[in-house]
């Protein structure tokens, strides 16, 4: 992990990667467990930013993202 203004960059193709070696049912569970954890964290700091928030979000895209080419096949 590497840090530009103090704030973490993440390898997202490393999370690309890793969702396209993901069963359907790890992808959709994947999804399920990021959809709640920002939903937990929306609630938790709902008048204050979270790095968090933003995390869960990218993470639920990528694994949403592979979900959505396969079915496109």
């Amino acid at each position: 992990m590497n840090l530009h203004n103090g704030n973490s960059i993440l390898d997202w193709n490393y999370y690309e990667t890793q969702a396209k070696n993901m069963s359907e049912d790890q992808l959709k569970f994947a999804i399920e467990d990021c959809s709640k954890a920002l939903t937990s964290v929306k609630g938790l700091v709902a008048n204050y930013p979270c790095k968090g928030e933003g995390f869960y979000a990218d993470e639920l895209c990528v694994y949403s993202d592979e979900l959505r080419r396969r079915k496109k096949k």
